[in-house]
């Protein structure tokens, strides 16, 4: 069964995660959603919404799994973790995390590496929880979170594990819409992030990389370090 499926709505393409469980990050997540962002550059969409399903967005890493790899195997699903969410943050097209339900740890990383975040109104958690699991937060995912949180903020969003509801998030600027509970959450994406269809391809792709992409692969090879805490 796939775990992300993709589709073509009006020149925006829509990537639907669902693994029928905790939409928790594994080889197979990673493999389909770099496979759906290759169908939206090829079919050159002009937004790409991601979206969970109905009350939960993403889990974040598969932490049951984890444990049963071998060290290799933790590295290679935790670099391609960090390869997945930059290639996310260096897309050529804007992006928009669709959040319809809880979004912790890994579901949140994919949220900041999203041009934009439009969260469901309700009883919703969006936390960074590594610091209460052990995970150590490593230099890429620190580079792409500190540029869209506020500075203010990034203690308590990165250092505290502080949970929020979408109004909290909101009031802090780390989040960029709240919509109705009873609206459609792609509906409200594409609502909230119209202007982003009006951009010129070209100039936003260049535009993005050279915003973005300093530095970045220099903080992906620092991982195997940073994971054995050196």
């Amino acid at each position: 069964m796939s775990k992300v499926t993709f589709s073509m709505e009006d020149q925006v393409a829509v990537v639907s995660m669902d693994d029928g469980k905790a939409n928790a990050f594994d080889f197979e997540m990673f493999a389909e959603l770099n496979q759906a962002m290759d169908q939206a550059e090829a079919a050159k969409a002009k937004l790409v919404v991601f979206q969970g399903r109905e009350g939960l967005f993403c889990g974040g890493l598969n932490l049951k799994l984890l444990p049963t790899l071998p060290p290799e195997k933790i590295l290679e699903m935790v670099n391609q973790f960090g390869q997945t969410m930059c290639r996310v943050f260096l897309l050529p097209i804007p992006t928009v995390a669709a959040i319809a339900g809880h979004s912790i740890a890994g579901g949140m990383q994919l949220a900041f590496a999203c041009d934009r975040r439009v969260v469901k109104d309700g009883p919703i958690r969006l936390q960074m929880n590594e610091m209460l699991t052990g995970m150590v937060l490593p230099s890429w995912m620190l580079r792409i979170c500190k540029s869209v949180i506020p500075t203010q903020w990034q203690a308590e969003v990165l250092l505290h594990a502080r949970t929020y509801s979408p109004a909290e998030a909101l009031a802090k600027n780390i989040i960029h819409a709240v919509a109705p509970a009873d609206q459609d959450i792609v509906a409200a994406a594409k609502q909230a992030c119209q202007d982003l269809l009006a951009l010129e391809p070209g100039a936003y792709s260049y535009t993005k990389r050279l915003m973005h992409g300093p530095g970045l692969a220099e903080d992906l090879a620092k991982l195997p370090a940073e994971m054995a805490r050196k």
